[in-house]
């Protein structure tokens, strides 16, 4: 049996026990809710544009629709959601050039006894251009990590990729202060064409960790990972890395997470390994809906989705705040620069911006409008600069569906 093989069989499989368990619960203990939103898009971009010809300067407007619908079912010990996303652009050059997006996300948490838990996730976009499809929806990919899964992303190419990632984790409370817990991820990247370092990659870690509390506001844990990743143009690569982490907790809403490790990673079928550290710094506040978050952090031995494995610097800074009870802001930036290892030549660099400003005309139906950048400098073949400029109506039904 096949790496590919052996993977599809796994998520096959953690996708029937989810199955069993949701069945597993009674339905009268279940509430059940559907919602949905539609978002109406007029933008107008500056710079690349996807090899769409332009008619004349050096702008190019377009339009879009994202319908979605988000169901959510709470009970006494489970809750699972689930959401679908569609995207339609068109760009008003001549002829006019259409582009469709898709985004699914399932997520399923069982309270088995009130020391021990299991989750899964598992999120799926297909998009030539995933930052843009999130930023247009108003949706802040810095808040979660599973929804720009690889850093690099070939949007000059107007190329469609497709991204899954499935993450299965068990946590179990030994006593007030000790807790373990065990995870495994699997992800893919596809790519349409496979060309100038452009590969399939198929991912599989398997993560155990041990957490000390050691006094109300203060935690250490220290973990150990191994992960394999197979790419379809190169060779495949096996990792083993250990993390000591510190997480403090700052105020009531405010917390401070480090975590730094070694990661040692060898070519299969040759020689040639390497070894390097990893390292992570987050801030992260709350204050009755508003956030603010900033990580810095250093990867090593990890794919980047170019090529295969790299290491990689990333900063990471987002806001979402109200302003009175009408409007709402929110920001989101974050940077790249990622280097080869092993036999990987290609080296990444780029960053990405989101501003958003929000005005609630009612309680369906509100205003938005907002700016993207996103700039790719490296590796050559791929750079790219964008600059877009967007206005949206958002009709919101956070009920359309609901059951107890």
């Amino acid at each position: 049996m096949t790496f590919n093989q052996v993977t599809r069989f796994a998520f096959a499989a953690a996708a029937a026990f989810v199955s069993l368990l949701i069945t597993s619960i009674p339905s009268t203990a279940q509430h059940l809710v559907v919602g949905s939103t539609v978002d109406a898009v007029a933008s107008t971009n500056t710079g690349s544009s996807y090899g769409v010809p332009q008619s004349s300067g050096n702008r190019l407007a377009s339009y879009s629709a994202f319908p979605a619908l988000q169901l959510t079912s709470r009970g006494a010990e489970s809750s699972f959601n689930l959401g679908y996303a569609f995207g339609w652009n068109r760009y008003a050059s001549n002829p006019a050039v259409d582009f469709t997006s898709h985004s699914a996300n399932l997520g399923f948490q069982k309270q088995f006894s009130s020391k021990t838990s299991l989750n899964l996730t598992n999120s799926f976009t297909s998009s030539t251009d995933t930052r843009t499809f999130f930023a247009l929806r108003g949706v802040e990919p810095g808040l979660d990590p599973s929804t720009i899964l690889l850093y690099f992303e070939p949007v000059n190419l107007n190329q469609r990729t497709r991204t899954d990632y499935l993450a299965l984790g068990f946590n179990r409370q030994m006593s007030s202060r000790n807790s373990i817990s065990f995870s495994s991820n699997y992800s893919f990247r596809d790519y349409r064409n496979k060309i100038a370092g452009l590969s399939d990659q198929h991912d599989v870690d398997v993560t155990a960790n041990f957490t000390r509390q050691t006094n109300e506001h203060t935690s250490w844990n220290v973990g150990y990972t191994m992960a394999y990743y197979s790419f379809d143009q190169f060779r495949n690569s096996l990792s083993h890395g250990v993390r000591v982490g510190y997480t403090r907790a700052l105020a009531k809403d405010m917390s401070f997470n480090m975590a730094f490790g070694a990661t040692h990673i060898s070519q299969q079928g040759t020689s040639q390994f390497s070894a390097g550290y990893e390292g992570a710094t987050s801030l992260h506040k709350t204050i009755k809906g508003n956030a603010f978050n900033f990580t810095v952090s250093q990867d090593y031995g990890r794919p980047t989705g170019l090529a295969t494995v790299s290491k990689t610097r990333r900063a990471t800074a987002s806001v979402n705040r109200d302003l009175g009870r009408n409007v709402n802001v929110f920001a989101d930036v974050s940077a790249f620069d990622g280097k080869g290892v092993l036999d990987n030549v290609f080296s990444t660099r780029g960053m990405s911006s989101t501003g958003n400003v929000g005005y609630r005309i009612n309680p369906k139906l509100s205003l938005q409008g907002g700016v993207e950048y996103q700039r790719y400098t490296k590796p050559a073949p791929y750079a790219f600069s964008q600059t877009r400029l967007f206005v949206s109506l958002r009709y919101t039904e956070p009920t359309l569906l609901h059951s107890h």
